[in-house]
């Protein structure tokens, strides 16, 4: 199992350098408040980079409430996006994809290709709207626009956030629809996407207790059964933050054995206090 951790600032501590060279290691994921200016994050980026050259610097830019960028380069949300030409579209999703790669990110934790059917959804300022056709194109796009570019995607939230009205972050969202319901939204919308070949699926903390009791980023039927049997993904599969409050209280979040076994690849941990960082030593 590997690791996606984080960093406080814009510059390495020195138990940052121990952590970073742990082989469990696999990429660090930049938040807000490791990117105050273009010249402070290449800086960064390579300072990561010297220690570690094989690493892989992600980023969650999605675009519009989910940007951290925003403040360096234009920043068009996905419900935007919709409402554009796909020419437009594309032209976006190049100038964007070349600016990330420009800068040093390997991986883009986007696009976001939840369906959402209410205004009431959690995801409504973050979907590309409930057509599922429209957000299977517009999806590809992106993907297509990243991998020109050399940046790598991550579709998510499998198997699928916009029918939730919780926020993850802080509870757990319980989707409370059938098999055949999501076979006819979700299933057809991820199954479409993932032809596009996306190099990472991401699985949210979303429990759809009609159909599986386990939360879906820990089931080894939505993980090794659906995404990488039926829908026969062949890319990395990687959680959602562990450290979120979704997952607390419904699973031992500290212990990598809950992890291990259900197919997972890689974890997100964004708190380096995380027992399963500190156990690293």
């Amino acid at each position: 199992m590997k690791y996606f951790i984080s960093f406080e600032s814009t510059t390495l501590f020195g138990n940052e350098k121990w952590l970073l060279q742990k082989p469990e290691v696999c990429g660090v994921l930049l938040f807000s408040r490791n990117i105050l200016s273009l010249e402070t994050t290449k800086k960064f980026i390579n300072e990561i980079k010297t220690v570690r050259p094989d690493i892989k610097i992600a980023v969650d830019e999605e675009g519009g409430i989910v940007s951290r960028f925003a403040h360096l380069m234009p920043n068009f949300s996905q419900p935007y996006i919709a409402t554009l030409p796909l020419p437009e579209v594309r032209e976006f999703y190049k100038n964007r994809s070349e600016f990330l790669k420009n800068i040093g990110i390997d991986i883009n934790f986007a696009p976001v290709v939840d369906v959402v059917l209410s205004e009431n959804s959690y995801m409504y300022k973050r979907s590309y709207g409930s057509d599922i056709d429209n957000v299977v194109a517009l999806s590809k796009i992106c993907i297509e626009e990243q991998k020109k570019a050399g940046i790598l995607s991550c579709v998510k939230h499998f198997p699928g956030h916009g029918r939730s009205t919780e926020n993850s972050h802080e509870k757990l969202p319980v989707v409370n629809i059938s098999q055949e319901e999501w076979n006819n939204l979700e299933l057809e919308v991820f199954e479409d996407v993932i032809k596009s070949d996306p190099e990472y699926v991401m699985v949210g903390h979303l429990l759809f207790p009609q159909i599986n009791s386990q939360i879906a980023s820990v089931s080894n039927y939505w993980i090794t059964n659906i995404l990488k049997g039926q829908l026969n993904f062949k890319g990395k599969v990687i959680s959602d933050d562990i450290c979120m409050k979704g997952l607390y209280g419904s699973v031992d979040a500290t212990n990598l054995k809950v992890f291990e076994d259900v197919g997972l690849d890689e974890l997100i941990i964004s708190d380096q206090k995380h027992p399963i960082l500190t156990r690293l030593a």
